[in-house]
């Protein structure tokens, strides 16, 4: 299958399947009306051990480990594009 930028290509086709179609659409307005958003990420199985270690050590579930993870980054990411930008 192609690859590009690492990523293995799984599927060129949109959803045609009239009821799993309607279950996407529901689950999605359910979530979204709660604020919510679905993301789907495609981890190494190495990543996820190494992840799933982490989590853990801190007795947490290990999705709750990886939105702690990437919100604490986003707020350092973003405190430093601030005081960089600023600096401009």
């Amino acid at each position: 299958m192609p690859r590009s930028q690492g990523y293995k290509v799984l599927g060129r086709e949109r959803e045609s399947d009239p009821d799993a179609l309607r279950l996407l659409e529901e689950h999605d307005r359910e979530h979204e009306a709660a604020g919510e958003m679905r993301v789907n990420i495609r981890w190494g199985r190495e990543q996820v051990r190494l992840i799933k270690r982490a989590a853990a050590i801190l007795d947490v579930p290990y999705q709750l480990y990886i939105k702690q993870v990437v919100m604490r980054q986003v707020i350092v990411d973003l405190q430093d594009a601030e005081r960089l930008l600023g600096q401009r």
